[in-house]
């Protein structure tokens, strides 16, 4: 009688560390596609070089808000609902018009939810906008032009639009 108790715990256990196991790996394959699609999204803004703002100055904006995402680490540190929440937010500005104004939004919306993102922007920002003022006071003969073309042919090879 013991041992057969034994083992209904023991398969009852096993089934237990299974189940969560699957959730596990459900939940944070769902987190993956959605950090993902949050990337990709900001990717795609490289392709969407507004009115105003030269092809160099945007892809310098873009290649920036692509490392802030990376480094506010999103896939790890947010909820599901946090993480759709900002990805539809994408979507919804992949749809209208980006531009300068846009991006400082985006900023200020990671900012917001990641302690890392506003320790980025904190430190990066004036680095950023500094690559900025360059780039339109030098254009094509900006010093490191080539870093964000680069950034652009990667996007362009990744696109599915």
């Amino acid at each position: 009688m013991a041992l057969l108790l034994n083992k209904r715990i023991l398969l009852a256990v096993c089934f237990a560390l299974v189940a969560v196991f699957l959730f596990g790996t459900v939940y944070q394959m769902k987190r993956v596609k959605l950090s993902n699609s949050i990337r990709n999204s900001i990717d795609q803004l490289a392709l969407r070089e507004p009115k105003g703002v030269s092809k160099l100055e945007w892809l310098i904006l873009v290649y920036w808000t692509h490392n802030l995402n990376e480094s506010a680490m999103l896939r790890t540190n947010q909820s599901l609902a946090a993480l759709k929440e900002l990805d539809f937010e994408l979507h919804e500005i992949l749809l209208g018009n980006p531009d300068k104004v846009t991006i400082d939004q985006l900023w200020d919306r990671y900012a917001a939810i990641s302690d890392g993102a506003a320790r980025y922007k904190a430190e990066f920002k004036p680095q950023r906008d500094l690559a900025v003022a360059e780039a339109a006071k030098h254009g094509q003969d900006y010093f490191d032009k080539s870093s964000y073309y680069d950034f652009l042919e990667y996007v362009k090879s990744t696109s599915s639009n």
